[in-house]
């Protein structure tokens, strides 16, 4: 099963450039689209005629778009109730407001829906389940904060999203995209500490750290370097940038993937073991204490473990088993925290 991420399309933009900005999603493998119609900013003509466009074009593409629903909203498309929302194509909706619970449990029996998970509290999700709700359709989305500051803690979100899969209730959480939303220009983040964070890093914080099930951007586009990072972390790929030494070149570019029984020290390359990588004759060579990203082999000495590869993912002291064979580029160490129970990794030359 891949990693699940989203983009967010604003309909104040162009219906051109929003086309242009959901086929690069979809480039990179997109699972879901967020769009509001609750934005203050921006123009209002033609909003309804994009929307209808919009999810003509997700539905095609089997992505799963979710907009923000008011009762307001509903009546500006001449709806009545939330189930008639299927009429015009819609499979996912965000609601926040102005609902009551019946109307949102007859909703999940035929559609996913997603609540805020700012204002989900455990007794309204008790007050929910009583009622029927089926939790298989439910997702609860965080909110994204454009004022700078005024995003959440890292540590209260991962708190409400340990609560929220108590009952098998998904998680969203956004990032920072680097194309700002007006009119700040600041990021929409959900969290405050990524709203600056290497946009990779972010990515897996949301993931490992937030224990967030999906994970999406919420500002208006990335840059090719980021896109192609966002949909390798769906495949549960991160590369590493690094340099290797001259008899050791044959380790770029492979998939490798840290044990399963992960160590907090170094990140164990299953493969490195295999028939495909395994050598039983390395010579001791620069066996030189270790810096946290030095990437390492064992050496003869080290027995049956020779041949084996790690990243060191903090400085160890000198063994005379082991060979420094090169190291992970500083911008990307962060990272290393990150790569465990079986994520996939993949060297590239700097």
């Amino acid at each position: 099963m891949h990693n699940f991420i989203g983009m967010s399309i604003y309909l104040q933009t162009a219906r051109e450039k929003n086309i242009e900005l959901l086929n690069k999603g979809i480039s990179h493998g997109i699972d879901y689209v967020f769009t509001s119609l609750n934005i203050p900013e921006g123009r209002k003509d033609n909003i309804n005629e994009d929307l209808y466009h919009l999810i003509q074009l997700c539905n095609q593409s089997n992505v799963k778009l979710f907009v923000d629903i008011s009762p307001k909203v509903l009546k500006s498309f001449n709806l009545t109730s939330l189930s008639q929302l299927s009429e015009i194509g819609l499979k996912t909706v965000r609601i926040d407001y102005g609902f009551s619970a019946e109307e949102l449990v007859e909703c999940s029996k035929t559609m996913e829906v997603v609540l805020n998970a700012s204002t989900l509290k455990k007794d309204y999700i008790e007050n929910l389940k009583e009622k029927g709700l089926n939790f298989n359709n439910v997702i609860a989305c965080h909110n994204y904060y454009p004022k700078v500051y005024s995003g959440l803690d890292l540590e209260d979100v991962k708190i409400l999203n340990q609560m929220y899969a108590s009952y098998g209730i998904r998680t969203i959480s956004f990032v920072a995209g680097d194309e700002k939303r007006a009119p700040l220009f600041e990021g929409l983040p959900t969290v405050e500490d990524h709203r600056n964070l290497n946009f990779l890093e972010s990515v897996l914080s949301s993931y490992y750290d937030l224990n967030s099930d999906i994970v999406m951007v919420g500002d208006v586009d990335l840059t090719d370097k980021h896109w192609n990072q966002f949909a390798d972390y769906r495949n549960k790929i991160v590369k590493l940038n690094c340099e290797i030494d001259q008899d050791h070149t044959y380790l770029y570019d492979e998939i490798f993937h840290d044990r399963s029984d992960n160590s907090n020290y170094v990140i164990r390359f299953v493969e490195s073991r295999s028939e495909k990588f395994i050598q039983t004759d390395i010579k001791a060579k620069n066996t030189v204490a270790r810096k946290k990203g030095d990437l390492c082999i064992s050496n003869e000495c080290f027995g049956r473990y020779c041949g084996e590869v790690e990243i060191c993912k903090e400085d160890l002291p000198r063994d005379f088993r082991v060979n420094v064979i090169g190291r992970i580029v500083k911008e990307d160490l962060n990272l290393l925290s990150y790569i465990k129970k079986g994520q996939g990794l993949i060297l590239k030359e700097k």
